[in-house]
């Protein structure tokens, strides 16, 4: 299944000369697996006639993993920054071929798969993910928490946020063309690698598809250098600061304006106090999510992952200023203040509550805006930390 269709792969590709494909493996101890999984791939190389190189993108082994590879006649190169994204990111840069296809080098991958993922890269596919889920997975290669609650959790929530048409994005086995790692500009460290990679993808609107691959355990006889509950949490925060918006913006819009229809609506209908205070602690609850998905949208300048902003929030950006902010809640605070006080002296009950809803949200809103100000957090479209297409 496709995310969109391949490119024209009508030109002749590059002459024999050259390095077709770069095989990265990014290696961190793993002196158990390294050579067999090295062997395994020139076997593949050789058998197909492959235009080829290895790389080992070495992660401050301790043990005798790189000179294996080195024996082996693999290309090693040391990445002192720890961490999986590190690792893949540098080797990645250093390779030379066309293609670049990348997985562990715990033999839980087979070598023999990578000619499904160069077959569609040759079509004119620019990024190409090995689906476990669509292929085999090996009795206990995978935890139980991992294959059936967080890779399926994590994969729904990238094809809502990021309109992936993908079953399986946490597969550590993946190809991609040159261009297409140039375009991506990828940043993160760890494990949250994989999910970066899915979702400037599909903004930057790479074409993308899905070939089954088989997924065996882990032949280092020791514990993974995943962890659960941290690389899922770093998945999460990615997805966090790339769509703030539809994490915070969308429920806080939605419960502010269900306060006003409670009030509206329920006011004469039940005990007013109940719809007064029910409503206001919706209103509160949806205000400071709003101004949370504001700030969070905003984002620091310098931010490393750059990205490209919704046509919705290019929208916003031109209205939703800090400056505006403070004036609008400083000015709709003293009207709605002062209306609320005339309301009570004339004894309207429904303007009196509803005014001082509307109080309310308004000193929220100018006491965030001024927050926002301090810290220096900017929403404008204009600022450095967003990306523009080519």
């Amino acid at each position: 299944m496709t995310n969109r269709e391949p490119e024209n792969t009508s030109e002749t590709r590059k002459s024999h000369n050259k390095i077709e494909l770069s095989i990265v493996l990014p290696c961190l101890n793993e002196e158990k697996t390294i050579g067999k999984c090295i062997e395994k791939t020139l076997e593949v190389i050789k058998q197909h006639n492959i235009n080829a190189e290895i790389i080992v993108a070495d992660n401050n082994s301790t043990d005798k993993s790189r000179e294996i590879a080195e024996n082996l006649g693999a290309k090693v190169i040391s990445v002192p920054e720890k961490g999986y994204g590190n690792a893949l990111r540098k080797g990645i840069e250093d390779a030379q071929g066309e293609y670049i296809i990348f997985f562990d080098s715990d033999l839980s991958y087979s070598p023999e798969d990578l000619l499904k993922i160069l077959e569609k890269l040759r079509e004119g596919y620019q990024l190409v993910i090995g689906s476990r889920i669509k292929g085999h997975i090996a009795k206990d290669a995978m935890p139980f928490l991992h294959r059936y609650i967080g890779t399926p959790i994590m994969t729904f929530l990238a094809k809502i946020l990021f309109k992936a048409n993908i079953s399986d994005i946490n597969s550590g086995m993946r190809g991609l063309t040159r261009e297409a790692f140039k375009k991506l500009d990828l940043h993160s460290e760890g494990m949250e690698f994989a999910s970066e990679m899915i979702a400037k993808a599909m903004w930057a609107g790479i074409t993308i598809t899905e070939v089954p691959i088989n997924f065996y355990p882990d032949q280092r006889g020791r514990k993974p250098h995943l962890r659960t509950v941290r690389d899922g949490w770093r998945h999460l925060q990615l997805m966090f600061h790339f769509c703030s918006f539809t994490w915070f913006l969308v429920p806080g819009l939605s419960l502010s304006i269900l306060s006003y229809l409670i009030m509206i609506l329920l006011f004469d209908k039940v005990y007013p106090l109940i719809a007064y205070f029910t409503a206001l602690l919706l209103n509160i609850l949806g205000t400071q999510i709003l101004l949370i998905g504001i700030i969070a949208q905003g984002r620091v300048k310098g931010s490393k992952f750059k990205y490209y902003p919704s046509n919705i929030f290019k929208l916003l950006s031109k209205i939703i200023k800090v400056e505006v902010g403070t004036v609008l809640g400083l000015v709709t605070s003293i009207v709605s203040g002062w209306f609320s006080i005339l309301t009570a002296l004339y004894h309207f009950q429904f303007l009196f509550f509803l005014s001082t809803l509307a109080f309310i949200q308004s000193v929220l809103i100018l006491f965030n805006s001024v927050l926002i100000g301090l810290f220096g957090i900017r929403v404008s479209e204009d600022e450095e930390f967003f990306s523009t297409r080519e």
